[in-house]
C-alpha cells in the first residue's frame, strides 16, 4: 500500500482531490504555464510511436493528452484514487485520448518489468517519506537506457517559509527536499543525471490558495491573489528571457529531477 513508503495523503483525501467540481474537463497540460519543464522534456524525450510512457499519480490525465500529442508516446496512467481513475478516463474520451487507464498501487500494481520507455510523475514523489523506495519502483518498470521524469512542488526558501507561515495545512501533505537529494540517489542508482535542480521561476506562494474565510468571496480572493499571479507571470517571462538564469531554491516554483538509466549491466549495477 502508499502507506509503506510514508505516504502522508490519506485515500480520501486523494478522493476529494480528484472530485469532479475541482477538474473542468476536457483538460490538457499547458506547457506555456512550465516553459522550462517543456524546454527540458523536449531535449531529453525521445519522441515517435512505439515509445510507453507511464504517468504515476495521472489524474486528471492532463500529460497524458500532452505525451500522446506532442510526443507521439503509448500512454499509461495509474492512479490510486477511484474518482481520480474516473476523471482521467472521462478526460481521455473527451480529447479523444488513446491511452490505457489503471486503478490500483503503482507500488504493487503487476506491472511488466522494464516495460516503459519513460517513467514520469507530476506532484507525486513529494507526499512520501520513504523517496528512496518510490525511485526504486519507478526503476523496475523502466527499460535500460529509459528516462525517469520527476518533478515536483519547491516548498524550500522564500515559498517554503510562506507554506510554513500561511498554508500549514499544505505541508502537512508535502516533504521538503531539493532536486539534489533525488540526484544523488539516481546517481547511486547509476542512472545518468540530465538534469537537476529548480524550475519555473521565480514565483511566491499566494497566501489566499487555501484560506476558507477567502474562498467563501470568490472575488476578494482573486483579488487579494493578484499580486502573487502578476509575480509569477512577470518572473517566469524575465526568467524565460534570460535563458532561465534567475532559477534558484529561494524562488523558484518547482523542483525536478531527469535522468537516464543504463543501458548495459555494467551501467546498471548498483552502488552497495
Amino acid at each position: 500500500m502508499p502507506e509503506d513508503a510514508g505516504n502522508v495523503i490519506s485515500r480520501q483525501e486523494w478522493d476529494d482531490k480528484n472530485a469532479p467540481e475541482a477538474w473542468p474537463l476536457p483538460s490538457k497540460w499547458d506547457p506555456r504555464r512550465y516553459h522550462h519543464v517543456y524546454r527540458l522534456l523536449d531535449c531529453h524525450l525521445p519522441r515517435g510511436g512505439g515509445r510507453r510512457l507511464l504517468e504515476v499519480g495521472a489524474s486528471p490525465g492532463r500529460a497524458l493528452v500532452f505525451f500522446a500529442e506532442e510526443f507521439g508516446h503509448e500512454v499509461t496512467g495509474i492512479d490510486w484514487s477511484e474518482p481520480g481513475y474516473q476523471l482521467t478516463l472521462e478526460n481521455m474520451r473527451l480529447t479523444g485520448t488513446q491511452a490505457e487507464i489503471l486503478c490500483g498501487d503503482f507500488f504493487t500494481y503487476p506491472f511488466e518489468e522494464a516495460s516503459f520507455d519513460v517513467v514520469f510523475s507530476m506532484g507525486f514523489i513529494e507526499h512520501f517519506e520513504d523517496r528512496g523506495r518510490v525511485l526504486r519502483r519507478m526503476d523496475e518498470l523502466l527499460k535500460p537506457g529509459g528516462v525517469l521524469v520527476a518533478t515536483w512542488p519547491s516548498f524550500l526558501g522564500v515559498r517554503g517559509w510562506m507554506v510554513r507561515r500561511f498554508l500549514p495545512q499544505v505541508e502537512r501533505r508535502h516533504f521538503r527536499f531539493s532536486a539534489g537529494e533525488i540526484a544523488n540517489t539516481l546517481a547511486r542508482m547509476r542512472y545518468h543525471v540530465l538534469f537537476a535542480g529548480p524550475l519555473d521561476g521565480p514565483a511566491l506562494i499566494d497566501p489566499w490558495e487555501e484560506n476558507h474565510w477567502a474562498r467563501r468571496h470568490a472575488r476578494l480572493r482573486w483579488l487579494l491573489g493578484l499580486p502573487f499571479k502578476i509575480f509569477a507571470k512577470a518572473g517566469l517571462g524575465l526568467n524565460r528571457m534570460l535563458g532561465w538564469t534567475l532559477e534558484s531554491d529561494l524562488l523558484s516554483r518547482s523542483q525536478s529531477v531527469f535522468a537516464r538509466k543504463g543501458s548495459t549491466a555494467a551501467e546498471r549495477k548498483v552502488e552497495a
